[in-house]
């Protein structure tokens, strides 16, 4: 659960979740996998974009970040 924490910090602090792989030398298609399973397993999304558009960027949800926050106090 760390390194998906993880992964979900860097999507929201660098707005891709392609970039975000990319600084965990993880595969898109993996975070992908990882984030969609994560989403079903928990009822709810943890990313969202930041508007409309094609080039809007990713950040968690306030669903993700309290989720976040409540890992972290685990």
């Amino acid at each position: 659960m760390a390194r998906l924490g993880k992964l979900l910090e860097a999507v929201d602090e660098l707005g891709s979740l392609s970039s975000a792989a990319r600084s965990m030398d993880m595969s898109y298609r993996h975070a992908w996998g990882l984030l969609r399973e994560l989403d079903k397993a928990a009822g709810f999304a943890f990313l969202e974009h930041s508007g409309t558009g094609s080039r809007t960027r990713l950040r968690l949800t306030k669903d993700g970040r309290r989720f976040i926050a409540a890992y972290r106090r685990f």
